[in-house]
């Protein structure tokens, strides 16, 4: 009896050995693959936005169909607009002078309702304008294979979670209404 038991034990980590090891690290790879690719998409994408001055919604439409398939993904745009005193000569920049380096913020659904609107004929582009922070972020929304045995793991060891996402960020260098 107790070779019966020690047989299946053995028969079960053989198992877990020759199948799940490997295809956990083959899901691994394909998830590192995706990391970098959505890292590089996204930096692309938001230094095209920065060169051209303006947001498009056939150029964001073009974005989010180069990011890595089989995945679902959300984004959030943060747009740092100058508020149209940064030109103003100071001769202390300590940051605390009301109105230095003020910023006025507009976040995704500013971008969308400009890009896509109620009423298609409304529909244009987000412009920006020179010194304009743009910050675009994208995350994963489900979970692969990889990724769910990790949690499982993570969660045993008391760590985090994993997650597929990116982030960009720079500043306009050209105005877009020309």
């Amino acid at each position: 009896m107790d070779e019966t038991l020690i047989t299946i034990v053995v028969i079960l980590i053989g198992t877990v050995v020759i199948i799940v090891f490997p295809m956990m690290a083959v899901a691994q790879r394909n998830d590192d693959i995706a990391q970098s690719l959505l890292q590089s998409e996204t930096s692309e994408y938001v230094n095209k936005i920065a060169t051209e001055g303006k947001i498009t919604a056939s150029g964001l439409e073009a974005y989010l169909d180069s990011l890595p398939p089989d995945h679902v993904y959300n984004y959030e745009i943060e747009i740092q607009k100058d508020a149209g005193n940064l030109d103003k000569p100071t001769v202390i920049t300590s940051g605390d002078l009301p109105g230095e380096n003020a910023r006025i913020f507009y976040y995704t659904t500013d971008v969308e309702d400009c890009l896509y609107p109620i009423n298609e004929a409304e529909a244009k582009d987000y412009l920006l304008n020179i010194n304009d922070n743009i910050i675009f972020k994208v995350y994963q929304v489900d979970t692969s294979f990889a990724q769910q045995l990790m949690n499982i793991c993570y969660m045993i060891s008391g760590k985090g979670t994993s997650a597929t996402a990116a982030s960009a960020s720079a500043m306009c260098v050209r105005d877009g209404r020309y």
